[in-house]
């Protein structure tokens, strides 16, 4: 397969669970969200090239704190969308000579190169790809305060990002889906967007089958205050992430 490989970073989120302002410039161990995906995929050399989705005006001052090697792999911002959806759609509009595009959340700060490495090798070779962690807690179904029933957990993962696929299946996937919205036909879910939230949820819906990679336990999703204090405490111990 003949092409470069391209992340799209997404960082359009306004972080209203966690109430710092836009998502992607919030400070996390001295700098802003964005930067630690960047300086880690700037080191990463399964992806070619690097595609920032967000606002310029508040992203561009976060490139001059990255290292050299990534701000020289970051070859533009291109503006968010009113859904993540929309904003990988808008990412992908720049990336028309790749092979693999890999999407990754900013919010995502400790995927290793590693991790990228894997899904994108796992995307190019079966057509898609997601890091994925088992779920190990047990599950219950509540309806209102009352517990409705226990869901097993057996077969059941955690989706995380990266996620990647050749680019001509992920633009097929979000070509068709906003195709299904705009005629009003489809499921439901296809209709009012919730797919989009997962990328590779697109790709399942055309039947296309998604290889799963084994994620890492702290690329976590830094969506609440809640989880931005755990990452500070991290940071603070020195972990930062297992595979830097």
């Amino acid at each position: 397969m003949s092409g470069p490989v391209v992340a799209l970073v997404l960082a359009a989120g306004q972080g209203t669970r966690l109430g710092r302002g836009p998502k992607g410039v919030v400070g996390l161990g001295g700098r802003p969200l964005v930067t630690w995906s960047l300086d880690t995929l700037g080191e990463c050399a399964a992806v070619d090239r690097v595609v920032v989705v967000g606002d310029k005006v508040a992203i561009r001052p976060a490139l001059d704190r990255l290292k050299p090697e990534a701000r020289a792999k970051v070859a533009c911002i291109v503006p968010g969308g009113a859904s993540r959806e929309e904003s990988c759609a808008n990412g992908l509009e720049a990336v028309l000579d790749a092979a693999v595009v890999v999407v990754h959340d900013a919010a995502r700060p400790f995927a290793s190169g590693e991790l990228f490495a894997r899904v994108a090798a796992a995307a190019a070779r079966t057509g898609a790809a997601l890091a994925a962690v088992p779920l190990t807690d047990t599950l219950k179904r509540v309806a209102g305060d009352r517990v409705v029933e226990t869901v097993p957990r057996a077969g059941l993962w955690r989706a995380q990002t990266p996620q990647a696929a050749q680019k001509l299946v992920l633009h097929r996937a979000h070509a068709e889906a906003r195709e299904h919205r705009a005629a009003g036909t489809g499921d439901a879910a296809a209709d009012d967007g919730a797919l989009g939230t997962d990328d590779v949820a697109l790709i399942e819906r055309l039947g296309i089958p998604v290889e799963l990679v084994p994620g890492e336990a702290w690329n976590v999703k830094i969506t609440t205050p809640d989880d931005h204090a755990w990452a500070e405490a991290w940071i603070a111990r020195g972990e930062r992430s297992g595979g830097r």
